[in-house]
């Protein structure tokens, strides 16, 4: 189960259907450019960036502090394949919730996944 963490951001509304009305549903492939994926804990958080196909890209071992959580964001940075980027955060409630913070205030878009 994901929760929002950050206010949704408005998805492309295109017009493309499968047969007569039915719609298509938007794949997450077409609307980020990377995906990052983060395993929360008390001292350090295990980060994987990984394409919109879902390739990886990196994987990184942070510290659970702003100097972890800046290290982050360069790498998101240099690495990530374009500037759309979604990130699940596991425990952002507890342990990722300075991430959590740090990414949104980032302008990332931010989900908790369980």
């Amino acid at each position: 189960m994901c929760h929002p963490v950050t206010p949704p951001r408005p998805v492309p509304t295109s017009a493309q259907t499968l047969e007569g009305d039915i719609r298509r549903m938007t794949m997450l492939a077409e609307v980020v450019d990377a995906v990052i994926g983060t395993g929360t804990h008390r001292d350090t958080h295990e980060a994987e960036i990984a394409d919109a196909a879902g390739k990886p890209v990196t994987v990184m071992r942070i510290g659970n502090d702003s100097a972890g959580f800046a290290r982050l964001l360069a790498m998101i940075a240099e690495v990530a394949p374009g500037p759309r980027v979604a990130v699940c955060i596991e425990g952002s409630r507890s342990y990722g919730i300075g991430l959590a913070r740090a990414l949104a205030a980032a302008g990332l878009l931010v989900v908790e996944c369980e």
